[in-house]
């Protein structure tokens, strides 16, 4: 279980950090309670829709043979292949966020997510996805919470922006060797 918990982090994480840059835009956008609950709201609609869609096609998965399984963490090292290769389209409204625009934006961004989350959740028990699950829900607030703090720190989202075009195929990547060996 632990180990369960400590990859769901790494996928969480490794899926997400480009929408790190994406909530310091909104989050830069507004300077009200409301609009950073919208924010926050918006988050968890996109990670709940994206883990439903991921939780069902690892249940579909589970059907496949282990090597099977395993063959998924292609999908991973594809899309961080691709992230190479395009580099960054990221942007942002400059309108007050909403909740479904927030939502919108971080489902649009998320096919990575469900790229590989399902091959992660298929090699999990369920007591592994609710673990994942409860793991996502914590990091999606900590990444609100951290791109609310750092949307002020111009020197640290320039560093970070510069780097992201390769730090998050790289996460994907060895992500993805990570299924495919089983691990």
């Amino acid at each position: 279980m632990l180990a369960d918990t400590l990859s769901a982090a790494v996928a969480y994480t490794a899926t997400n950090i480009d929408d790190l840059f994406l909530l310091m835009l909104l989050y830069a956008q507004t300077d009200t309670k409301v609009g950073r609950g919208r924010i926050l709201v918006g988050r968890y609609l996109s990670m709940l829709l994206l883990t439903a869609v991921s939780l069902g096609g690892a249940l579909g998965a589970r059907m496949l043979p282990d090597l099977v399984i395993r063959l998924l963490g292609l999908i991973p090292i594809a899309l961080g292949v691709k992230a190479i290769f395009e580099g960054d389209g990221d942007g942002a409204n400059s309108a007050e966020p909403t909740a479904l625009g927030t939502a919108a934006l971080s489902i649009a961004s998320g096919a990575d997510n469900i790229g590989v989350y399902i091959p992660l959740f298929a090699g999990y028990t369920i007591g592994g996805m609710i673990a994942a699950v409860v793991v996502f829900a914590l990091l999606t607030l900590a990444l609100c919470m951290l791109g609310q703090r750092l949307m002020s720190l111009g020197w640290l989202h320039g560093l970070l922006e510069k780097h992201k075009r390769w730090l998050v195929p790289a996460v994907l990547i060895m992500l993805g060797v990570g299924i495919l060996l089983g691990i």
